[in-house]
């Protein structure tokens, strides 16, 4: 008392003691719990003015009314609960708790342990609305309305915090018809949000509230996205478009290009394997399977976003046609001479201790980062000139994202000199025209590059010939010091003009004497920065070929092996000296302090990939394995389509809900039939019996008639007894056939 008195008026002391003993049933177990709320007193007092502590009490007394362990345990976390609640949110904390002490008791300490941190991702000034909606929720459903309070407050932390208000206003119009749908539709916002802008958002809240009014079922899994109307109107609001919905097309489209069985899966699939790559946001290809973002948003119009979807996957399937990793190290080039290669390839002593042949040729580079860069610059310039020659017919939108990509590149002149060198490598493989503003101290440089280059953009370059110009490029720029150009030294320069002066005769003597000249004096002064690779080329995604190629021979070494998980060939030494030398491989902050765990980790991922793809080819017309996981996607294997299914009591089909597998019969024997019938001779026969008891069902016999195909001789020996008995005889001793149609 002395301490809690500190926080209470001579007035008040009354009403505080009257509170605690209003938890005191006649009981030791209420006892107890009441003797508790007077120590715990001293610590929530100065947190809660002493009208909002019967919001507390009330709370406790509630819990008591099913479990004093549970209101015990409450009571004494509310300290802690209420000191990570800003002052304004405590009230409405406390008033939804007794909701849920109300109507799920049990989840009163998950809230009470859970919600302050929920609560805290809202907009300070909706915190309070939110909860009060989420009151009026619970009560009208009950037991469900802490879970909808938990999944709700989680999707509200995945929104910008300026539209809570807007998002909670749109619930609240939803919420006299049905607290399930406002809740479903704070669930599923941020998935709308990624299809739709946020001005947008309400039209697709009418269009379900249309549909709940008529039918409550209908509109609840309209706003749990369980729905094809939800679906449409989602397309037609949105400019967007989703993979899912083209991917059947484009797989069609990839196949026909690569000649070869490719699948189409989202990049967040590949992203989670820890296999090398960490984007979600860029089109890759690990060999087998081509991966595109999930979702595309680029252009306002449907018809421009599936253009991008149709380039970004030719690029990719460009590399798988066109060879890119399937470099050989000693296959000769077919545009540069077989004894400069070898010439130039003894120019460096590798270690001979790589496995993989690009691995083999990056380490001849003491730079390997630079050779990388340059080695993908140029390959890829390649595919995209072989894709505009051999498929003229995606050239118009190829070039149209060519020319957008070059919008946001930074110019050459303000960056350090192998830099600038490097962005206009990156102009030149895009085929760039204009003008571009370059150092002057590179000039001679960018000539002999944008020749290099341009001898590359040639259908019938291999990519044995991108690595003969890799290693001259290198030569090249490993002249050029990364230090800051002159100030005011940029010249303008046009893209088709550069190089135009050397012909392809003079290309190895302008590289020798640009290398000579810069071993001597004239180089440029400043200081040594460290070299940046350029900016990516979007539309051209993440292009791994060392890691592609190292990943696609760990395949083939698998299918060699009697055991998939036997390591042949490939062993985890060479995989962890590749992740700690390849440029490809990205290795973030946290894992360079733990290097050998994090290639341990990334070598088992590998091993563990490449086994599962093997196992999985291996299997293709076996049974299909039913997986016992409920959380799994259900397309989540090749020869996995899925099917809407009806729900008749919403009225509409759920999109995707079915999974339907496909296997694959291996064709039998030729004695099989045969072997069948000696082995169940005795069933073959009983069944026979009864098909040739069966009569047809479209033909019947039709009795009684005054004519027909024969005579009825029941209906004739009836007909003479009654003319012996003199009766007048019945003439209707006929039958014959009927066909009768039979309705299934």
């Amino acid at each position: 008392s002395p301490t809690s008195l500190q926080y209470l008026s001579v007035t008040q002391a009354p009403d505080w003691a009257a509170q605690g003993r209003s938890l005191y049933k006649g009981t030791w177990k209420s006892g107890s719990l009441a003797a508790q709320y007077f120590e715990v007193s001293p610590q929530v007092l100065p947190k809660l003015p002493l009208n909002q502590m019967r919001l507390l009490v009330d709370l406790i007394d509630s819990l008591a009314g099913h479990s004093y362990e549970l209101a015990s345990a409450c009571l004494n976390m509310s300290p802690g609960v209420l000191e990570q609640l800003d002052r304004p949110d405590r009230a409405p904390f406390l008033e939804f708790g007794s909701v849920v002490a109300g109507t799920a008791w049990v989840d009163a300490r998950v809230y009470f342990e859970r919600g302050p941190a929920l609560v805290r991702h809202l907009h300070p000034q909706q915190r309070a609305r939110f909860l009060a909606l989420a009151g009026r929720v619970a009560v009208n459903v009950g037991r469900l309305g802490h879970p909808y309070f938990m999944e709700a407050s989680q999707a509200l932390a995945e929104i910008d915090r300026d539209a809570h208000r807007d998002m909670l206003e749109l619930a609240e119009g939803i919420m006299p018809v049905s607290g399930i749908a406002a809740m479903e539709f704070v669930k599923s916002a941020p998935e709308v949000l990624r299809r739709l802008r946020p001005e947008d958002l309400p039209r697709w809240q009418a269009a379900g509230r249309q549909i709940l009014d008529a039918s409550p079922e209908g509109g609840e899994a309209f706003f749990r996205l369980e729905s094809g109307r939800a679906e449409r109107a989602i397309e037609e609001l949105s400019s967007g478009l989703d993979l899912s919905r083209v991917n059947e097309v484009l797989t069609m489209y990839c196949r026909a290009l690569a000649g070869q069985r490719v699948e189409l899966r989202p990049t967040d699939e590949l992203q989670g394997k820890g296999i090398g790559w960490t984007s979600s946001d860029y089109a890759t290809t690990e060999g087998d399977n081509i991966f595109l973002p999930g979702f595309v948003e680029r252009y306002g119009s449907k018809d421009e976003n599936f253009a991008w979807f149709k380039v970004i996957a030719t690029h990719q399937v460009g590399h798988l046609e066109f060879g890119s990793f399937g470099f050989q190290f000693d296959k000769p080039s077919t545009f540069f001479a077989a004894e400069e290669q070898r010439a130039v390839l003894g120019k460096r002593d590798g270690d001979g201790t790589a496995r993989i042949d690009l691995e083999r040729f990056f380490d001849l580079f003491s730079d390997r980062r630079l050779a990388s860069d340059i080695f993908m610059l140029v390959e890829d310039g390649r595919v995209d000139h072989r894709v505009k020659y051999e498929y003229a017919g995606i050239g118009e939108s190829y070039r149209r994202v060519q020319r957008e990509s070059l919008r946001s590149r930074p110019e050459p002149d303000t960056l350090p000199l192998r830099e600038a060198a490097m962005e206009v490598l990156v102009r030149l493989s895009l085929e760039e025209e204009g003008t571009v503003k370059t150092p002057a101290e590179i000039s001679e440089h960018i000539d002999a590059l944008a020749v290099l280059v341009r001898t590359m953009q040639n259908e019938e370059r291999t990519v044995e010939d991108t690595a003969e110009a890799t290693i001259r490029i290198y030569d090249l720029l490993s002249t050029v010091p990364n230090v800051e150009a002159e100030p005011d030294s940029g010249e303008e320069r046009s893209m088709d003009e550069m190089g135009e002066d050397a012909g392809e005769g003079d290309l190895d003597q302008m590289l020798q004497d640009l290398m000579e000249g810069a071993s001597g004096e004239g180089q440029p002064d400043g200081e040594e920065q460290e070299y940046k690779s350029p900016q990516m080329v979007e539309f051209r995604g993440e292009f791994k070929p060392e890691l592609v190629q190292a990943f696609d021979n760990l395949k083939n070494e698998r299918s060699k092996a009697q055991n998939p998980m036997e390591i042949t060939g490939l062993s985890e030494e060479d995989l962890r000296q590749l992740l700690e030398k390849s440029a490809e491989i990205e290795v973030t902050e946290a894992q360079e302090g733990d290097l050998p765990q994090s290639s341990s980790q990334f070598v088992d991922n590998l091993i563990n990939e490449a086994a599962r793809q093997q196992q999985a080819k291996a299997q293709q017309g076996t049974q299909f394995q039913h997986s016992e996981d409920d959380n799994a996607p259900l397309a989540g294997e090749a020869e996995t389509f899925l099917y809407d299914e009806w729900d008749f009591r919403a009225g509409d089909y759920k999109p995707r809900w079915c999974a339907v597998r496909e296997k694959r019969m291996d064709e039998g024997t030729v004695d099989f039939f045969e072997r069948t019938l000696r082995t169940h001779y005795g069933l073959v026969s009983r069944i026979k019996k009864q098909f040739e008891s069966l009569a047809p069902e479209q033909l019947r016999r039709v009795k009684h008639l005054p004519d027909g195909e024969e005579y009825d001789f029941d209906l004739v020996v009836e007909s003479m007894i009654q003319a012996r008995a003199g009766d007048t005889p019945s003439d209707k001793i006929y039958w014959r056939r009927n066909k009768i149609e039979r309705d299934v």
